[in-house]
């Protein structure tokens, strides 16, 4: 994602092989993949862990490591282009006009619902627009885990 957003940002300058993969629309796609396989990888080595999972401690930790870090990111996201109208003002140069955030982007990003709202999905910076899906399957995760048996077959369970 970040090597994407920065040959975005450099102009979509033309790289022999990297522009034909970076360019392609699969990111979230191989993202979604490796994210699901890395989160059920210690389940499938260790069939115990299903009478061990906590949702709670699950939910504990994603909120520690996923949504403290994105709300910072938010914040920030939301503050430096005033920072840098500032910098640019003392610096005697002309800074870009900056839109004022809607309400409702900021509520549906704090919310991670940005995704179902086409007018919030990138409104405060389109490198975040993935939050929204990668919390929705954080939250389904446990549900997979309750659902999937031991044996991994959905529904069943040791004899």
């Amino acid at each position: 994602m970040f090597l994407f957003h920065s040959w975005e940002f450099a102009g979509r300058p033309r790289i022999p092989v990297v522009t034909d993969i970076v360019a392609q629309n699969t990111r979230p796609d191989l993202f979604v993949v490796l994210t699901g396989f890395a989160l059920y990888l210690p389940f499938a080595l260790d069939p115990s862990r299903h009478g061990r999972f906590r949702t709670g401690a699950y939910v504990e930790r994603r909120i520690k490591r996923i949504v403290l870090p994105y709300y910072a990111a938010l914040a920030l996201a939301l503050v430096l282009p005033y920072v840098l109208k500032v910098i640019y003002s003392l610096l005697g140069q002309a800074p870009n006009p900056t839109d004022p955030v809607a309400w409702g982007d900021v509520a549906s990003h704090l919310t991670f619902t940005h995704m179902f709202f086409p007018e919030y999905w990138a409104g405060i910076n389109g490198s975040l627009w993935t939050m929204s899906l990668e919390m929705q399957l954080y939250l389904l995760f446990p549900v997979v885990v309750s659902a999937r048996g031991p044996l991994g077959a959905v529904g069943t369970r040791p004899a």
